[in-house]
């Protein structure tokens, strides 16, 4: 019967430590998931005849694209926000891609709060084409 206690009590220890690691490792922030945003964006630039087409992959901080999925027009439209609020100017500057990925994070991060002590969401939007007509 004391074997058996002792048994049990050290299955008890071993599950709780096993508890404890798994709530308490440290999380991989180099590990980025990615989300696509659908079709290519199609927009006016501001102030001007011309258009922009781009196609946008959202990097993300955590798997949830299941979820997303279901925000996609959400998703979409707070692109197309930033993608429609620039200029000629902007669009001609060199770090181009580099500014609309921070302002797309940005308001994808306003858009989609993280949860209290989370890592925002949304980490980088890449472009995979991008063209001005």
């Amino acid at each position: 019967m004391k074997k058996n206690s002792i048994i049990i009590i050290v299955a008890v220890i071993l599950v709780a430590a096993g508890a404890v690691y798994y709530f308490t490792r440290p999380v991989d922030t180099n590990k980025q998931y990615y989300y696509s945003a659908g079709d290519a964006f199609v927009t006016n630039v501001i102030d001007s005849d011309r258009l922009i087409k781009t196609t946008v992959v959202l990097g993300l901080s955590q798997d949830v694209g299941d979820e997303l999925d279901e925000k996609n027009a959400k998703v979409r439209d707070c692109v197309l926000y930033v993608l429609r609020n620039q200029t000629v100017e902007q669009y001609q500057q060199g770090d181009l891609q580099d500014q609309l990925s921070d302002a797309i994070v940005g308001r994808l991060n306003e858009s989609f709060p993280a949860h209290e002590g989370e890592a925002p969401l949304f980490v980088k939007a890449y472009f995979s084409d991008f063209v001005m007509q």
